[in-house]
């Protein structure tokens, strides 16, 4: 006798004693005692979907290519097993002939409403399957199998001893047994992830089953959907979906980092997508990484625009005693075109305590090297435009050189400044006195670099001495 049949027969008979007696029993909830009843109603299904051994599983496959009669356990059996791998074709049974031909008896020999059991073991099955197999076998006896679920699951009574199981779950998700499981799913897994992620663990699916990667797929497509403010506001979540799933991480990042470009906010870092992406793919600015080769022109330049403008920054004003904003603005007007750049630190940038220089050694780790041979306070600074190789210097009296190649083996920790300094190798070397802009801006164009089109010339600029604002 079931506890659902135990408790129907004790409630009749309480309600015949009432009747017979005229008696009204109103006695509070005995709460303690229902939550013990739900501990042991949990322990009766555990026990109940506990899946068969293995050799019935193939005996009643067996049985199922004859002319026997099938009994109410041969079909558990058969439920249970069509998840489990067939070892003579060395595929799972669902995917068999066999396994097409007992799930058809099921199908046929049915009554109208299936025990509750036998329709778990088949909602198992259902969710046991890898979206790998799905794409390796024929599909059609899943998709069978799917339609006869969700055709059964209004005739499924619910337990009113325990409305919190594995059915109600179902019950409020029907459309996970149609072609498009996942059409308010994933609103919901967006929405609220937590309590999602509540009412799903009661079916236990598998972590490897088809679900979770459709799902993943199919909620980072409709965040892809949704208007550029709300799809910003689910880029963290879905990240962090990535790093606890992380064999979908780098194409949730693909996707997101397309949808971002094409956004109002692309020219906008976002620091969460900029570093996650950098850690799984490697540096942006590098064109050894075969992953950012895989991502369109447009979305790696946004994201190298990213680096660059930070290195700049960096560069010119958090490195940088006074903040040399003129340059700074100079270099932005080819920020576009900025494929390369690297910040080689001197001695008191490499060991500074100040908060914002550790921060920057941190986030950029691999990313910068340390200059010798120099004063303790100058830094350099390599960005590459087109073919171009350009090293600028932070103090004062270092003019800018131009090198067709990088001049330095950009593997190297530390740097040598004559490395950097190198008359016979460069194509020449620049100063920065009065109006430099306009000499820098002549050479550039001899060597065919203009600036980006959407960024307008610089107005002409007061001329400063060498001890001035000016840098040298």
């Amino acid at each position: 006798m079931t506890i659902h049949q135990l408790s129907t027969r004790l409630n009749q008979s309480l309600e015949r004693i009432q009747q017979k007696n005229m008696l009204v029993v109103d006695l509070p909830q005995p709460e303690r005692l229902k939550k013990r009843l739900l501990l042991i109603t949990d322990k009766f299904e555990m026990l109940a979907e506990k899946a068969p051994k293995s050799s019935n599983i193939i005996l009643a496959f067996e049985k199922s290519t004859t002319q026997q009669k099938l009994t109410t356990r041969d079909f558990k059996n058969i439920a249970w097993g069509l998840s489990t791998r067939c070892a003579e074709h060395e595929k799972k049974y669902l995917f068999t002939d066999i396994g097409e031909q007992a799930l058809n008896k099921i199908i046929s020999h049915a009554p109208q409403q299936i025990s509750q059991s036998l329709y778990k073991a088949l909602v198992f099955s259902y969710f046991s399957i890898e979206k790998s197999e799905l794409l390796e076998n024929l599909d059609k006896n899943w998709i069978l199998l799917r339609d006869f679920i969700g055709s059964q699951l209004s005739h499924q009574k619910i337990d009113d001893l325990n409305r919190k199981n594995w059915l109600t779950r179902v019950r409020k998700n029907p459309e996970i047994f149609t072609k498009n499981p996942f059409k308010n799913l994933s609103y919901d897994f967006l929405n609220n992830e937590q309590a999602f992620s509540e009412d799903i663990s009661e079916l236990r699916i598998a972590s490897a089953s088809w679900f979770w990667t459709d799902l993943i797929v199919e909620t980072v497509n409709t965040a892809c959907q949704m208007n550029d403010e709300d799809f910003k506001s689910r880029i963290d979540s879905l990240i962090n979906l990535g790093k606890r799933e992380p064999i979908y991480l780098n194409d949730i990042l693909k996707k997101l980092l397309n949808r971002y470009c094409d956004s109002i906010y692309a020219h906008q870092p976002n620091q969460q997508l900029k570093m996650v992406s950098t850690e799984k793919m490697g540096n942006p600015l590098s064109d050894s990484s075969p992953s950012w080769n895989s991502i369109p022109p447009k979305t790696r330049q946004m994201v190298r625009s990213w680096f660059v403008r930070a290195d700049l920054e960096a560069f010119f004003t958090t490195f940088n005693t006074y903040a040399d904003t003129r340059r700074f603005d100079y270099w932005l007007r080819f920020l576009n075109q900025i494929s390369y750049t690297q910040l080689i630190l001197g001695t008191n940038s490499g060991r500074s305590s100040r908060q914002e220089h550790r921060e920057f050694r941190a986030l950029n780790n691999g990313r910068f090297s340390y200059l010798s041979g120099g004063t303790h306070t100058n830094n350099s600074f390599i960005l590459q435009i087109s073919g171009v190789f350009v090293v600028e210097f932070s103090d004062n009296g270092n003019a800018c050189y131009f090198y067709k190649n990088i001049p330095f083996n950009n593997k190297y920790k530390h740097i040598d400044i004559k490395a950097l300094k190198n008359k016979d190798t460069s194509i020449c070397s620049l100063n920065h006195r009065g109006d430099w802009e306009y000499n820098f801006d002549a050479k550039l164009a001899e060597l065919g670099i203009f600036p980006d089109q959407s960024t307008a010339k610089p107005k002409t600029p007061k001329s400063t001495s060498s001890t001035g604002y000016q840098r040298m």
